[in-house]
């Protein structure tokens, strides 16, 4: 394949993507108020496209909340966004040709296929895609942050220069259609942009945002 080709190719695949998640943004509104998720952003919150956030995992609709509640702004300016999935989603017929629709790739049973898909990961940030990563690798539903896990899953791609934002989830874990209602809290906690190429100073500042306090004013 040509270069020319493979950058058509490149470019259609993110059109195709780009469509698919601005279709999906009724969806992710309607969420926010159904389940009454309360959004705190740090001042002059600017996200820039080719951004890594990372986020700990606590629902199967973590992904919608993380990038559609950015701010409008934020969300035109980085999408499309990408985000590594487990195989056990992925190898589904119908599901996991969804979630490719809509930005996800298989992150990889083996090793070796998630080593490869780590480089595929980087590839994308330095193209100057946006993606959405959890750290912990699965959905926590219950207990705290698996912070040795999470601290394991975000070394990997420290050692780039590119923006992070971190994003704490609190409560999604306790979210129910059945009873949206119940007075839970449930919060998304952005921190600032690091532009940052120190990877110490990065684990710092990870640390601290995902200490186990009430970090929601």
């Amino acid at each position: 394949m040509t270069k020319n080709r493979k950058q058509e190719k490149y470019l259609s695949f993110n059109l195709l993507y780009f469509i698919a998640q601005i279709a999906t943004t009724p969806y992710c509104i309607f969420l926010k108020f159904f389940f009454r998720v309360t959004v705190y952003h740090p001042s002059k919150f600017n996200v820039p496209n080719g951004t890594l956030i990372l986020a700990n995992h606590e629902s199967k609709l973590d992904p919608f909340f993380v990038i559609y509640n950015l701010g409008a702004r934020n969300l035109i300016s980085i999408l499309p966004f990408r985000a590594p999935v487990t195989s056990k989603f992925m190898v589904r017929p119908i599901l996991g040709k969804l979630i490719s629709l809509i930005g996800g790739y298989n992150i990889g049973e083996t090793p070796i296929e998630r080593a490869k898909k780590l480089l595929f990961t980087k590839n994308l940030l330095a193209q100057g895609q946006t993606v959405l990563l959890f750290p912990e690798g699965k959905i926590i539903k219950r207990g705290h942050i698996k912070h040795e896990e999470f601290k394991k899953g975000a070394h990997m791609l420290f050692s780039q220069n590119y923006p992070v934002v971190f994003v704490r989830l609190i409560g999604l874990n306790k979210m129910s259609f059945k009873h949206p209602f119940k007075k839970y809290k449930r919060h998304l906690h952005y921190s600032p942009v690091i532009k940052s190429s120190d990877i110490n100073y990065k684990i710092k500042m990870m640390e601290e945002f995902f200490e186990e306090k009430d970090i929601c004013k």
